[in-house]
């Protein structure tokens, strides 16, 4: 007679059931390898459960083994294609997975009904909007991190401001590599998942994913949308990594005769790859190329990104690019969702006392070696009284050497404060409460932190290189590039001269005045606009 047990109200055999019973104990021991081997021979058994194929998804993705853990979530969503988890996390990762896989999952989807509302219906969302932002950049940048910053804040903030204040010619779009094309987005469903992205208060982890669920199953189900004809598709984000994403483009341009319009924030990794990951730089050089063949209109986020792209297309090409146009200055302020009456954050020091002001994510070209080199100039200068360096953001590529420096100083270790995954309601307080900020960076596109801490009122410390001293104007101080001697002397200034300190304050206060969202956005219709218009002329 045979013996069965149940696992998850799931008849198995008693040996399947022991291999799970073990693989459940090394799961709960952090014993990733052990947990996928005992899950491998219950599946080999009991080739149909669906919740140990997830189970085994989740310890292959511990291990950084993301392609196969994708290809074990759809293998659960194909044995049970009405399991919710199954599906969920099947689609979480279905960019990993391989093509194969990515065929088995898009053949079972036809066997899940969705329940979305009719007003939602991805044939008609397009239609009659002239105008159409892609937000392929920012929904990949959620599956990865709440909180956006740099690229994704503006390809959120813009969208936004556009949806908001031009609903009637403003639509939004994005990839979907699962058939290869543009699908239109629900206005209410990306309106409020980007309101709710930085407030934890609001919204909490688990809700905030599911509501990122929804907008990601949608997509599943979103074939091709139609698109007016001679519409304008406009993609602020940088789309490098996604594969595929020009088919769309093309698709979109022969079939419907739409333009194309992109934003680009910097050419870093052309111009200092030394500071990028091969791959991306590859990665990279192919987009640059698309976006020069495919871009009806190139807009730069500065006269420095302008200027760099202009010569990189002469010195490779021996051409100036016909299609590059104006800049788009994102010298814009925060958004307007969190109350100025937050009493709670505003008291909230994440520094714990008198601190100056770092907002980057923590990489080699961000210059975080340089900050720390000022801070043990100054200290021995200042000793304690030396205000703390609070640096703001998550940490990046090659980071290692930055903490490694941290925690062999014990002078650092007091003086530096690390604040990671903070939301929008704690990056405003720490603006507020700060004495100034510094922005050391080696190269940006911008600098959007030196365009925040304006904003704020504060005074801005940066580098003389790249767009910096565009973005800083005559508002703050720069200091030689690389040069810790030299920052450590703006940064002494400031301290002990704060009659020097205030008039920066004041006239920041008089005269910097932030681009807002809404013009920004309005902009970018207007260039939208004008390509319709020479389109109609030429015709």
């Amino acid at each position: 007679m045979f013996k069965f047990k149940k696992s998850a109200g799931i008849k198995v055999g008693f040996r399947a059931y022991r291999d799970i019973q073990k693989g459940n104990r090394c799961r709960a021991c952090e014993d990733w390898h052990g947990a996928i081997n005992h899950y491998t021979r219950a599946l080999r058994l009991e080739p149909k459960l669906a919740h140990i194929q997830i189970q085994k998804g989740h310890a292959l993705k511990e291990l950084g083994r993301v392609s196969e853990a994708a290809n074990a979530y759809i293998a659960a969503f194909a044995d049970a294609p009405t399991s919710n988890d199954a599906f969920v996390f099947s689609n979480r990762h279905l960019n990993q997975a391989d093509k194969g896989f990515i065929e088995l999952f898009r053949e079972t989807l036809q066997q899940k009904p969705n329940d979305f509302p009719d007003g939602w219906k991805t044939e008609t969302l397009l239609c009659g909007k002239k105008s159409i932002f892609d937000v392929t950049d920012l929904l990949s940048h959620y599956g990865h991190s709440r909180i956006p910053s740099g690229i994704q804040r503006v390809v959120g903030e813009v969208a936004y401001a556009a949806l908001k204040e031009y609903p009637s010619e403003t639509a939004i779009c994005c990839y979907c590599s699962l058939y290869n094309c543009f699908v239109g987005l629900p206005t209410d469903l990306f309106m409020g998942l980007f309101e709710l992205s930085n407030r934890e208060d609001l919204c909490p982890k688990k809700d905030w994913e599911e509501k990122l669920d929804v907008i990601n199953s949608y997509i599943c189900y979103a074939f091709a949308t139609k698109i007016d004809q001679r519409s304008c598709v406009i993609s602020l984000g940088s789309n490098w990594s996604v594969p595929g994403y020009f088919d769309a483009v093309k698709f979109a341009k022969n079939k419907y005769k739409a333009s194309y319009v992109s934003l680009l924030h910097d050419i870093i990794p052309i111009l200092r790859p030394d500071y990028c990951d091969d791959n991306l730089v590859k990665d990279f050089v192919l987009w640059i190329k698309d976006i020069r063949s495919h871009s009806d209109i190139i807009l730069a986020n500065s006269t420095s990104t302008r200027n760099d792209f202009r010569d990189y297309m002469i010195s490779t090409t021996g051409e100036m690019p016909t299609n590059l146009g104006d800049v788009l200055r994102i010298d814009a302020r925060n958004n307007n969702f969190l109350s100025d009456e937050d009493v709670y954050y505003r008291n909230k020091n994440l520094a714990g006392g008198e601190y100056i002001l770092f907002v980057s994510s923590i990489e080699p070209r961000k210059g975080h070696l340089v900050a720390i080199e000022a801070w043990e100039i100054l200290y021995k200068k200042y000793g304690d009284t030396l205000p703390k360096l609070l640096c703001v953001g998550n940490s990046g590529w090659k980071s290692k050497k930055f903490f490694e420096k941290l925690k062999s100083n014990p002078i650092l270790e007091k003086k530096v404060v690390i604040a990671k995954g903070v939301t929008d309601t704690q990056l405003k307080a720490a603006y507020e409460n700060c004495l100034f900020t510094i922005y050391p960076s080696f190269y940006e596109g911008w600098g959007l932190p030196i365009t925040e801490s304006l904003a704020f009122g504060k005074v801005p410390i940066s580098a003389d290189n790249s767009s910096l001293p565009e973005a800083t104007g005559t508002f703050g101080l720069v200091f030689k590039t690389g040069d810790g001697n030299d920052l450590a002397a703006k940064i002494d200034f400031l301290l002990s001269h704060e009659a020097e300190r205030l008039r920066f304050e004041q006239d920041i206060k008089r005269n910097f005045r932030p681009t807002s969202w809404r013009a920004v956005a309005r902009q970018v219709l207007d260039v939208s606009k004008s390509l319709r218009l020479d389109t109609k002329s030429a015709k």
